[in-house]
């Protein structure tokens, strides 16, 4: 605790602010401010006490981490370090408690060697990606007609377009994940 209070710049006589210290960044007060209040314990009874600390208790708040169906997860793993080798899976479904609420999900994620296979893990292992499902794929049609349509586009003024402009390439790759999708 004595290193975190270390200020961490040159501090003057004249100074009337308190001194940055690594504990200001880690708990974002002054321990000093903390330990004057506790210094009153003593004097002041238990419910008293309680009631002023109370509100420099952080509160464990509710899982912000939402996961649905179709959801591209990473799945956390204990024995690999490096986050980067970690797996990602898709959820095919959720699993339930007996109240309610979700607890783990099942999906579907590559083997070891290479297959597609379905497990379960506990949310606690899951870390969800910023990317959902896309549920707006076109019909086969639909992409021939695109591809079509961006092949004349490039022939078109720029500026009499009000759509914004897409690359060919995304317009395939985004037709090719479609298709995939569909058949697997």
């Amino acid at each position: 605790m004595a290193i975190n209070n270390r200020p961490l710049a040159y501090v003057s006589d004249y100074d009337l602010d308190d001194a940055l210290t690594p504990h200001h960044l880690i708990h974002g007060r002054n321990a000093f401010k903390q330990a004057k209040a506790i210094d009153f314990v003593p004097t002041m009874d238990l419910e008293e006490c309680k009631n002023r600390l109370l509100h420099v208790r952080k509160t464990k708040g509710e899982n912000t981490r939402r996961i649905s169906m179709g959801d591209v997860v990473l799945i956390k793993d204990d024995e690999l370090s490096v986050h980067t080798q970690w797996r990602m899976g898709k959820v095919l479904g959720l699993v339930k408690g007996h109240n309610g609420q979700i607890r783990g999900a099942k999906l579907k994620v590559l083997s070891k060697k290479g297959k597609q296979t379905a497990v379960f893990r506990p949310l606690q292992r899951l870390i969800p990606f910023e990317i959902n499902e896309n549920h707006d794929c076109m019909s086969e049609q639909q992409l021939k007609e695109s591809n079509d349509s961006v092949d004349k586009d490039e022939n078109v003024n720029k500026e009499t377009s009000a759509k914004r402009p897409t690359r060919k390439a995304a317009v395939e790759g985004q037709n090719r994940r479609c298709i995939r999708e569909r058949y697997n």
